[in-house]
């Protein structure tokens, strides 16, 4: 079984053959933008190249600076810190449920201080 289309293989192929596979220099990911943009009723739309990337732009986003505190669950993955110390953030880890693995209301209130600026859900 086929995972992609002709559309998707011949979408591929254009953008291939157009050697225009980067922001700066293509609109395939205008196009896409534009598109997802429409669909979800939406102005605006940033694509980006990775969750990383995405955590990233959406901390950046809020205004933080450095050596605020930013709440993560304490069993995220690593990638899932690195936007916020990039950002100069102290990440906070908070206790999860152990049968979920999502941060627990208990955890997240007792990582709240008066530094603490962001919390970020992983659902991994």
């Amino acid at each position: 079984m086929r995972c992609f289309g002709d559309e998707e293989l011949s979408n591929l192929r254009e953008a291939l053959d157009s050697q225009q596979l980067w922001r700066l220099y293509g609109t395939f990911v205008r196009r896409f933008e534009e598109a997802f943009a429409a669909w979800l009723g939406r102005k605006y739309v940033l694509a980006v190249c990775t969750g990383t990337a995405a955590n990233e732009t959406a901390l950046a986003g809020l205004g933080l600076t450095p050596g605020d505190e930013v709440i993560l669950p304490a069993a995220a993955p690593i990638f899932c810190s690195l936007p916020v110390v990039g950002l100069g953030c102290v990440p906070v880890f908070a206790e999860c449920d152990p049968r979920t693995l999502v941060i627990s209301p208990e955890g997240l209130a007792a990582a709240v201080t008066p530094r603490a600026r962001a919390v970020v859900v992983v659902h991994l």
